[in-house]
């Protein structure tokens, strides 16, 4: 196994065994016996339990945002076609996070911790380019008047706790409710525009 494999292997554990256990419930030991790679070799890979974990999260966030990259010129001449830009965007983001279980829990769970908060502190309280890239795809559909840090943020925390909510099953998985959630984002997006 080459190092390339021998991280993914790694990487894909951690976000399993996180999502399965919380990130009280990880250690890099787990990791080792859900891979069959040597912690040594773990610990070589990625020197520490907190890089290994800002590297998972970093790879969560990168597809993410790709969904954003993939996203091509936007028609937004009427409010209609700005809301269905909004939507469609939305719903692409909302969409990745229903077929990603293990990355979607990873990512609450990781954006729930201590972890996190070590990695804003060492990037001087800084969002990771990735997370301005998506964000800026979003503003295109919104006024330029608003806290759009806040209004993303908003929209990251409410799309990752809905879709939990589904993968967990407290929320049935169907047309209706995913309907549903996209009103209750458009409207929390409405009145943040209008306050």
């Amino acid at each position: 196994m080459t190092k390339e494999e021998r991280q993914k292997k790694t990487i894909e554990a951690v976000k399993k065994i996180v999502a399965e256990k919380g990130m009280d419930g990880f250690s890099i030991r787990q990791a080792a016996e859900l891979t069959g790679i040597n912690e040594a070799l773990i610990y070589r890979d990625f020197y520490t339990k907190d890089q290994l974990l800002d590297i998972c999260y970093k790879e969560v966030q990168d597809e993410v945002a790709q969904i954003y990259g993939t996203i091509g010129p936007l028609t937004l001449n009427t409010e209609e076609q700005t809301i269905s830009a909004m939507k469609h965007m939305w719903m692409a983001s909302f969409q990745y996070l229903l077929d990603h279980r293990d990355n979607t829990l990873f990512l609450r769970n990781y954006r729930e911790s201590s972890y996190r908060q070590k990695l804003l502190e060492a990037s001087e309280k800084r969002e990771p380019k990735y997370f301005f890239d998506a964000r800026d795809k979003f503003a295109m559909v919104l006024p330029s008047d608003i806290d759009m840090h806040c209004t993303w943020v908003y929209v990251i925390d409410f799309s990752i706790e809905f879709a939990m909510r589904i993968l967990t099953g407290e929320l049935p998985l169907d047309q209706n409710s995913v309907s549903h959630i996209w009103q209750l984002m458009f409207n929390g997006l409405c009145a943040n525009i209008l306050a």
